[in-house]
């Protein structure tokens, strides 16, 4: 099943801003990390089986197995067939584009996503199909897949070999977030919407390859209980918002540079804390004179520090009346690079600092 962003606001009420131009990429698997070793496979194709087992060392039955595909503005879920508790797919690019066709184009990684009943699920790095372009070798066709899951285990694909993947499953365990500000103070009242993640390669950086998990609202600790996952978690917060600037971003490892509101990353075994800072809002009241008389049809324009992606960053906050005033409600001064007074017929008259407009009323008179 596809999903795209549009759909997951559609379902779970949960924006992520479009935002500055970017992606995010992950590397091809460590061949030396354990894992079984491929074997010959005799016209069966590059074959991987993938079989489950718990931290004793027991078999664990696979319930559901997935291939998470990431496309250039594209992603998909491809189902794989279990049987006995077992799963396996072709690691070679032909078997992925005649499933996919999109694939052949634009499409170089994918993730596996497994489930066993009573164990948490498990999703994989990202890996690439034998034959498909690999951005670490010059978009060089890849000669063998490695795959490798989040604990270390791996096993390398070579063309025409076949090899066994050992996923082991752990009991899920409980997974809590606490949000805090830059003094460690807890973050109460903040809205997070979890998901799991796996793509957001388009122009814009938005996710498009996810698993809503749900929304939740941090306490008087800061803390929000959220689903276990072996694998990467996608945050946002505070969900919908009008327009820009946002309030609260995030500030620990893992945001995402374009749009601070988002956070990818693995959680800690049990609580995982993660700052929140808030930009606070505050109102500009401006009074502007020209040659000592009100200045009426004067714009105020401010600069984002983090423009959207097909945004140049430059937007106007108000326009002064036949009193020369003008005032701005709610106006976050550290989302902003610059702000400047331009006359009715364009140019600039007067630039300032935003975190050194006064606080009240204040004039600016120009010659």
């Amino acid at each position: 099943m596809e999903r795209s962003l549009g759909r997951w606001v559609a379902g779970i009420a949960a924006v992520v801003s479009l935002a500055a131009c970017g992606k995010r990429d992950g590397g091809p698997a460590d061949p030396g990390a354990p894992g079984a070793a491929a074997e010959a496979t005799a016209g069966a194709g590059s074959r991987l089986t993938i079989i489950g087992r718990d931290a004793a060392g027991g078999t664990v039955g696979i319930s559901s197995a997935e291939i998470l595909l990431s496309a250039w503005g594209e992603a998909k879920r491809l189902p794989l067939e279990v049987r006995d508790g077992k799963t396996a797919l072709t690691l070679d690019l032909a078997w992925l584009v005649e499933r996919w066709p999109l694939a052949g184009d634009s499409a170089h990684k994918g993730y596996l996503y497994m489930k066993a009943e009573g164990f948490a699920p498990v999703r994989s790095e990202p890996f690439l199909w034998i034959g498909s372009r690999d951005p670490a070798s010059a978009w060089e066709p890849a000669a063998a897949s490695d795959v490798r899951l989040g604990d270390g285990t791996a096993v390398r694909i070579e063309e025409g070999r076949s090899g066994t993947l050992p996923v082991t499953f752990r009991r899920p365990r409980p997974r809590h977030l606490r949000l805090v500000e830059r003094d460690g103070s807890p973050v109460a009242g903040a809205r997070i919407y979890a998901a799991l993640f796996w793509s957001n390669e388009n122009h814009c950086g938005v996710l498009s390859g996810f698993e809503a998990l749900g929304s939740w609202t941090s306490d008087d600790r800061g803390a929000i209980a959220v689903p276990d996952l072996d694998g990467e978690y996608a945050l946002t917060l505070d969900g919908p918002m009008e327009g820009r600037p946002e309030v609260r971003v995030f500030e620990s490892p893992g945001t995402v540079s374009w749009d601070p509101r988002v956070l990818i990353a693995r959680l800690g075994e049990e609580e995982t804390e993660i700052v929140v800072h808030e930009r606070k809002r505050r109102p500009i009241e401006m009074a502007v004179t020209r040659g000592g008389s009100p200045a009426a049809g004067w714009i105020l324009f401010m600069k984002l520090r983090e423009p959207a992606c097909i945004d140049d960053g430059i937007h106007e906050l108000a326009r002064t009346g036949v009193d020369g005033r003008l005032g701005v409600s709610a106006f976050i001064p550290e989302d902003c690079e610059e702000v400047w007074l331009a006359p009715p017929g364009g140019g600039r008259a007067w630039t300032g600092a935003p975190e050194d407009l006064p606080d009240g009323p204040f004039e600016v008179k120009l010659p």
